[in-house]
């Protein structure tokens, strides 16, 4: 992560919206491998990571998966995987997700798949939204090197859902700061 940190101009704003003791079912708009090491940067706690088995084609992602503790989602066996999420935010650590299921290549943001909503009901847990902006400057998902360009991380207000329609709210509030 301090190598993220050292490369990278990161503004990190919102840390008075989290609770220290709190764990969430954290989402954010997707459009950089930098991703997921900006959210660690910004909460300074390492939620599980929920990816689907479908990346799992580059020989590296099964070893970022285990070093990061991933929650790897098999669209073979769901079930499961949704079962594994449920355990980590019942023993108070949070997870991670893109509800787009994928890296954006054109930074805006598509449909959302209903797995978060769906969590945060059933464990009574917010969800704490975090727009990422400028990481698909940072390091375009085309190419493989980063061209270091300055990134800013907005936490934005929990909340508990309550039904699929939050979904919508949420994805507005996150369209706002990206």
């Amino acid at each position: 992560m301090f190598i993220i940190r050292f490369l990278f101009p990161i503004d990190i704003s919102g840390h008075d919206k989290l609770m220290s003791d709190e764990c969430y079912v954290i989402i954010a708009n997707h459009s950089s491998m930098l991703d997921a090491f900006l959210i660690d940067i910004a909460l300074l706690k390492y939620p599980r990571v929920v990816v689907s088995s479908e990346l799992f084609v580059h020989w590296y992602f099964p070893i970022l998966a285990y070093i990061f503790d991933a929650i790897v989602i098999d669209h073979t066996v769901f079930i499961s995987s949704i079962r594994e999420c449920l355990t980590t935010l019942e023993s108070n650590r949070s997870i991670l997700i893109f509800p787009e299921g994928r890296i954006s290549k054109d930074n805006k943001m598509g449909k959302w798949m209903r797995g978060a909503i769906y969590l945060s009901m059933k464990t009574k847990k917010r969800i704490l939204p975090i727009a990422l902006v400028g990481a698909n400057k940072a390091w375009p998902s085309d190419t493989y090197m980063p061209k270091f360009s300055p990134i800013s991380i907005k936490i934005i207000d929990p909340i508990i859902a309550t039904s699929d329609y939050d979904i919508e709210i949420i994805k507005e509030k996150l369209e706002k700061f990206i």
